[in-house]
Protein backbone atom coordinates (compact mmCIF):
# COMPACT_ATOMS: atom_id res chain seq x y z
CA UNK A 1 0.00 0.00 0.00
CA UNK A 2 0.95 3.21 -1.08
CA UNK A 3 -0.18 6.90 0.48
CA UNK A 4 0.61 9.56 -1.69
CA UNK A 5 -0.67 13.04 -2.10
CA UNK A 6 -1.80 13.50 -5.33
CA UNK A 7 -4.58 15.88 -7.43
CA UNK A 8 -7.33 14.76 -7.50
CA UNK A 9 -10.78 15.59 -9.53
CA UNK A 10 -14.72 15.84 -7.94
CA UNK A 11 -15.51 14.65 -11.69
CA UNK A 12 -14.72 14.14 -15.43
CA UNK A 13 -16.31 18.03 -15.88
CA UNK A 14 -14.11 19.88 -12.73
CA UNK A 15 -11.62 21.71 -13.79
CA UNK A 16 -10.04 22.64 -10.26
CA UNK A 17 -8.02 20.07 -9.20
CA UNK A 18 -7.52 19.72 -5.13
CA UNK A 19 -4.81 17.97 -3.40
CA UNK A 20 -5.22 14.85 -1.18
CA UNK A 21 -3.85 12.04 0.04
CA UNK A 22 -4.99 9.03 -2.37
CA UNK A 23 -4.40 5.17 -1.17
CA UNK A 24 -2.83 3.22 -3.77
CA UNK A 25 -3.03 -0.69 -3.78
CA UNK A 26 -0.58 -3.24 -4.95
CA UNK A 27 0.38 -6.47 -5.01
CA UNK A 28 4.37 -7.31 -4.68
CA UNK A 29 5.64 -8.65 -8.16
CA UNK A 30 9.58 -7.65 -7.34
CA UNK A 31 12.38 -5.90 -5.29
CA UNK A 32 15.08 -4.47 -6.86
CA UNK A 33 18.22 -3.20 -5.63
CA UNK A 34 20.43 -0.49 -7.40
CA UNK A 35 23.53 0.52 -5.99
CA UNK A 36 25.37 3.86 -6.76
CA UNK A 37 28.55 3.39 -4.88
CA UNK A 38 29.98 1.84 -2.16
CA UNK A 39 27.70 3.95 0.25
CA UNK A 40 24.44 4.57 -1.73
CA UNK A 41 21.70 1.76 -2.29
CA UNK A 42 18.00 2.36 -3.24
CA UNK A 43 15.62 -0.68 -3.00
CA UNK A 44 12.61 -0.34 -5.28
CA UNK A 45 9.42 -2.35 -5.21
CA UNK A 46 7.51 -3.36 -8.64
CA UNK A 47 4.26 -3.70 -7.33
CA UNK A 48 0.84 -4.34 -9.85
CA UNK A 49 -1.33 -1.70 -8.56
CA UNK A 50 -5.25 -1.67 -8.59
CA UNK A 51 -7.02 1.08 -10.25
CA UNK A 52 -8.13 3.39 -7.59
CA UNK A 53 -10.85 4.81 -9.93
CA UNK A 54 -14.58 5.31 -8.27
CA UNK A 55 -16.20 1.89 -8.34
CA UNK A 56 -13.38 -0.14 -7.82
CA UNK A 57 -12.07 0.42 -4.43
CA UNK A 58 -15.13 0.36 -1.82
CA UNK A 59 -15.36 0.25 1.69
CA UNK A 60 -18.30 -2.46 3.14
CA UNK A 61 -20.70 -2.30 6.24
CA UNK A 62 -17.94 -3.10 8.84
CA UNK A 63 -15.18 -0.72 7.42
CA UNK A 64 -13.20 -2.65 5.27
CA UNK A 65 -11.84 -1.69 2.30
CA UNK A 66 -12.18 -3.68 -0.60
CA UNK A 67 -10.21 -4.03 -3.92
CA UNK A 68 -10.54 -5.81 -7.16
CA UNK A 69 -7.48 -7.07 -8.66
CA UNK A 70 -9.39 -7.46 -12.16
CA UNK A 71 -8.85 -3.94 -12.77
CA UNK A 72 -5.33 -2.80 -12.71
CA UNK A 73 -4.02 0.93 -13.05
CA UNK A 74 -0.90 0.23 -14.80
CA UNK A 75 -0.93 -2.04 -17.67
CA UNK A 76 2.15 -0.50 -19.56
CA UNK A 77 0.04 0.68 -22.31
CA UNK A 78 1.13 4.51 -21.70
CA UNK A 79 4.52 5.51 -21.03
CA UNK A 80 3.57 7.19 -18.18
CA UNK A 81 3.11 3.66 -16.62
CA UNK A 82 5.09 3.47 -14.03
CA UNK A 83 4.83 0.32 -11.08
CA UNK A 84 7.32 1.18 -9.09
CA UNK A 85 7.94 2.82 -5.58
CA UNK A 86 10.77 3.57 -3.27
CA UNK A 87 10.74 0.55 -0.57
CA UNK A 88 10.37 3.31 2.12
CA UNK A 89 6.80 4.67 0.43
CA UNK A 90 5.58 1.39 0.92
CA UNK A 91 3.41 0.03 4.42
CA UNK A 92 2.51 -3.13 4.45
CA UNK A 93 -0.39 -4.41 4.07
CA UNK A 94 -2.07 -8.66 3.42
CA UNK A 95 -5.43 -9.33 1.21
CA UNK A 96 -8.15 -11.91 2.53
CA UNK A 97 -10.71 -12.98 0.09
CA UNK A 98 -14.15 -11.38 0.23
CA UNK A 99 -16.40 -14.63 1.38
CA UNK A 100 -19.18 -13.10 -0.88
CA UNK A 101 -17.87 -11.15 -3.73
CA UNK A 102 -14.89 -13.43 -5.32
CA UNK A 103 -13.52 -11.14 -7.43
CA UNK A 104 -13.12 -8.57 -4.56
CA UNK A 105 -10.65 -8.98 -1.75
CA UNK A 106 -10.25 -7.19 2.00
CA UNK A 107 -7.55 -5.02 2.65
CA UNK A 108 -6.09 -6.07 6.40
CA UNK A 109 -3.05 -3.25 7.57
CA UNK A 110 -0.18 -4.54 9.69
CA UNK A 111 2.01 -2.96 12.35
CA UNK A 112 5.68 -4.38 11.69
CA UNK A 113 7.04 -6.02 14.59
CA UNK A 114 8.81 -4.18 17.07
CA UNK A 115 6.92 -1.17 15.70
CA UNK A 116 5.36 1.05 18.46
CA UNK A 117 3.23 3.80 17.41
CA UNK A 118 3.41 6.52 19.61
CA UNK A 119 1.70 9.12 17.45
CA UNK A 120 1.70 12.48 17.24
CA UNK A 121 3.02 14.96 20.12
CA UNK A 122 -0.05 17.38 20.21
CA UNK A 123 -3.13 15.95 17.96
CA UNK A 124 -5.32 18.93 16.42
CA UNK A 125 -8.68 19.17 15.19
CA UNK A 126 -8.97 21.29 12.71
CA UNK A 127 -11.83 24.28 12.71
CA UNK A 128 -12.54 27.04 10.24
CA UNK A 129 -10.88 29.92 12.53
CA UNK A 130 -7.73 27.78 12.23
CA UNK A 131 -6.64 24.83 14.90
CA UNK A 132 -7.51 23.87 18.41
CA UNK A 133 -5.85 21.86 20.64
CA UNK A 134 -7.58 18.18 21.35
CA UNK A 135 -6.14 18.19 24.82
CA UNK A 136 -5.37 21.38 26.42
CA UNK A 137 -2.04 21.44 28.34
CA UNK A 138 -2.17 20.78 32.09
CA UNK A 139 -1.39 23.32 34.64
CA UNK A 140 -0.67 21.57 38.00
CA UNK A 141 0.28 25.00 39.69
CA UNK A 142 -3.54 25.56 39.62
CA UNK A 143 -4.59 22.40 41.06
CA UNK A 144 -6.43 22.99 44.39
CA UNK A 145 -6.00 20.27 46.91
CA UNK A 146 -8.92 19.53 49.35
CA UNK A 147 -9.03 18.12 52.82
CA UNK A 148 -11.67 16.76 54.97
CA UNK A 149 -12.65 19.65 56.28
CA UNK A 150 -13.18 21.43 52.54
CA UNK A 151 -15.48 18.36 52.19
CA UNK A 152 -19.26 18.64 53.22
CA UNK A 153 -20.60 15.63 54.39
CA UNK A 154 -24.34 16.46 54.83
CA UNK A 155 -25.90 16.92 51.84
CA UNK A 156 -28.63 19.83 51.91
CA UNK A 157 -32.00 19.95 50.29
CA UNK A 158 -32.39 15.92 50.45
CA UNK A 159 -34.93 14.85 53.26
CA UNK A 160 -33.11 12.65 56.25
CA UNK A 161 -34.23 9.49 57.19
CA UNK A 162 -33.31 8.64 60.65
CA UNK A 163 -32.17 4.65 61.65
CA UNK A 164 -32.24 3.20 64.90
CA UNK A 165 -29.34 0.98 65.56
CA UNK A 166 -31.29 -1.12 67.73
CA UNK A 167 -33.63 -1.83 65.20
CA UNK A 168 -31.50 -2.50 62.65
CA UNK A 169 -29.63 -5.72 64.28
CA UNK A 170 -33.39 -6.91 65.31
CA UNK A 171 -34.20 -6.58 61.96
CA UNK A 172 -30.72 -8.44 60.59
CA UNK A 173 -31.33 -11.27 62.94
CA UNK A 174 -35.06 -11.92 62.01
CA UNK A 175 -33.73 -11.76 58.44
CA UNK A 176 -30.96 -14.85 59.14
CA UNK A 177 -33.36 -16.78 61.03
CA UNK A 178 -35.95 -17.11 58.28
CA UNK A 179 -33.61 -18.00 55.40
CA UNK A 180 -33.08 -21.43 57.75
CA UNK A 181 -34.39 -24.34 56.38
Amino acid sequence: MLKAITQSYASTKDKNPILAEVSFYGILIDIIELYYSKNLKVVLFKCKWVNNNKGLIEKDDYGFTLVNFNHLLYTRHHLSDEPFIFSSQAQQVFYVDHPMEKEWRMVVKLKPRGFYDLGDDTPTIEHKEGHMELWPEQQLDDTTFETEEDIEWVREGVPGLEIDPETLESNEAYDEDDNIS
